[in-house]
């Protein structure tokens, strides 16, 4: 299978099984991934900061109050974001390949001036340029999947009027899916542009299915992505466990002192993870232990 037909089997799968499903039908991988981890209490955790602060001026938050530094730490959120939307635009005209466009997009955003985002897409362009060596060649980029997922129990977390139904529906959007046609094989890559990801939960734990794994940000990117994994496996037939790799490219506003690269890959695989959340109905159920509230109609 070329790059032409796995886009073209994805897109008819999409339209011939995917097209007419309502809202109520469909559960996104960000509010899959809700259930399974415990919600960051911003407005407690910045109070503790703020006593820290009163009691060491070293500390970083020394002399903030508490609104202050939620305020803070929203800004860098929301920076975040603008840059993950800056990356988007930026691969998009990166991959259409027309100069001219190129040059027009850099002078809109202020590319020269902006070293974060600068250093952000050099980053990106190191990993294109890296991976094709190894023969990887791009095939699409923001392709939407869906799997379904099975509803033994008939109590799935979607409105009441399908909640009958055998199967549910899990959607999602891969970042960039690239193939080396000499070998077949394909490569999932998610990009990051968020300054730190934390690969440890401190000793908190996930829920449910994923118990055994750290509740961190690394764990829910990586189930993110073996998800349209298996997604391409057995909802559109593409590849097999084998042939398909995942990785989480974090591009950095500076380059990483190991490799001299502006990225950093992890490439962590949890497939028991994986198993259980395609094959585990509890996960999805409003009675499985792992889920703290429902999903209802608004």
């Amino acid at each position: 299978m070329d790059k032409k037909e796995i886009l073209n089997r994805i897109k008819t799968v999409n339209k011939e099984k995917f097209s007419n499903l309502s809202a109520n039908e469909v559960i996104s991988v960000s509010k899959m991934l809700e259930y399974v981890t415990t919600p960051f209490d911003k407005e407690g955790q910045a109070k503790i900061c703020e006593e820290k602060g009163r009691d060491n001026p070293d500390y970083k938050y020394a002399g903030m109050l508490a609104e202050e530094i939620i305020a803070m730490w929203d800004a860098k959120t929301n920076t975040s974001k603008m840059y993950g939307s800056l990356l988007d635009d930026y691969t998009e005209q990166f991959f259409a390949g027309d100069a001219d466009d190129m040059e027009i997009w850099k002078m809109d955003h202020n590319f020269d001036s902006d070293v974060r985002l600068r250093e952000n897409c050099k980053g990106f362009e190191q990993f294109v340029s890296d991976i094709k060596a190894y023969g990887f060649e791009y095939v699409g980029r923001e392709i939407t999947l869906y799997g379904e997922v099975e509803n033994k129990t008939g109590d799935m977390p979607f409105d009441a009027e399908v909640s009958e139904k055998e199967n549910g529906i899990v959607k999602g959007r891969l970042d960039c899916l690239f193939m080396n046609p000499a070998t077949g094989k394909l490569l999932i890559v998610d990009w990051k542009t968020t300054d730190e990801i934390k690969t440890s939960g401190f000793g908190k734990m996930m829920k449910g299915p994923a118990y055994n794994f750290q509740d961190c940000d690394l764990s829910k990117y990586i189930i993110q992505v073996q998800t349209y994994k298996n997604d391409l496996i057995k909802t559109y037939k593409i590849g097999s466990p084998d042939s398909i790799n995942v990785v989480i490219c974090n591009l950095r506003k500076e380059p990483d002192p190991q490799t001299g690269r502006n990225y950093i890959l992890y490439k962590r695989t949890m497939h028991l993870i994986l198993q259980l959340w395609m094959k585990s109905s509890c996960l999805l159920s409003r009675k499985g232990s792992c889920f703290q509230r429902k999903i209802t109609r608004q």
